[in-house]
């Protein structure tokens, strides 16, 4: 656990009670000799992973993009041809890799679906409580 530290710096929870973590051991974001990532970032929910997030720098998208392709086959979908947002949708887990351009950073987030939606039934949840207690 000595390489994680609090995203945030107080390690509170969020709306959604999942804590950011960020992972602080930097031999492992060197993928080859050609490509690294900036940041690793844990999002946990009930000590569950929720989502991995990497982060890049904008100009290696495209390496990126042609090593996800290469390891994860043709996306699934891509929201807007004109930017750079490209999804993989699988049974368990969904992958999406932005890179705009007018953003210094990329990103990468794999998410976990079911904890996702043990979290969105939670708020369905609070969100009828509130609706029943101001009746």
């Amino acid at each position: 656990m000595n390489d994680l530290s609090y995203l945030d710096d107080n390690g509170y929870y969020d709306a959604d009670s999942c804590i950011l973590y960020e992972y602080k051991n930097y031999n492992i974001l060197r993928i080859d000799n050609d490509l690294s990532f900036r940041a690793l970032a844990i999002k946990v929910y009930k000590n569950k992973i929720v989502d991995i997030y990497i982060f890049f720098n904008r100009p290696e998208g495209f390496k990126v993009l042609s090593k996800f392709l290469a390891k994860y086959g043709q996306f699934t979908d891509r929201p807007n041809d004109y930017l750079d947002i490209y999804n993989w949708n699988c049974s368990k887990v969904k992958l999406s890799l932005k890179y705009q351009l007018d953003l210094d950073l990329g990103i990468a987030v794999f998410t976990c679906k079911s904890i996702e939606q043990e979290i969105e039934m939670k708020r369905k949840k609070q969100l009828q409580q509130v609706l029943l207690t101001n009746n």
